[in-house]
């Protein structure tokens, strides 16, 4: 369940109105909390999804847009939410501070897959070492 705090966040996101930076733990934090408000880890793909692409267009930068990198953090979330039964968001950072760490991803991808026009466009499988599943 979400708090009104996150709600609020969540919903000024979603429109593309969200005040202050929009980093990596910002993404994590919307995978998060999608994570909580969907009833499925695809479904929370899809919403993380268009709202990353959204902002990326509107900032005009659509070429930071990658389906691969997004879906797989929103995975690797997942699976860190269900492993350690984390009840919030703050929680799920001190049990893996490593999350912080974009480079993580590099233990599955390539910096060539990654770069690649398919996984820039949709998701791609891991080339290095498969992803947990949640």
């Amino acid at each position: 369940m979400l708090d009104p705090r996150d709600r609020r966040w969540l919903a000024e996101v979603r429109r593309g109105h969200h005040h202050g930076p929009f980093g990596h733990r910002e993404h994590l934090r919307v995978a998060w909390l999608l994570l909580e408000d969907t009833e499925s880890t695809s479904r929370a793909e899809e919403e993380v999804s268009r709202i990353v692409r959204s902002l990326a267009v509107r900032h005009g930068k659509p070429q930071r847009y990658n389906r691969t990198l997004t879906d797989t953090w929103v995975r690797i979330v997942a699976h860190c939410r269900a492993a350690s039964g984390s009840d919030s968001f703050d929680d799920l950072l001190a049990r893996h501070p490593w999350l912080l760490d974009k480079r993580v991803i590099r233990r599955h991808y390539t910096s060539r897959l990654l770069a690649s026009p398919q996984a820039r466009r949709t998701r791609v499988e891991p080339d290095v070492l498969a992803l947990p599943t949640a």
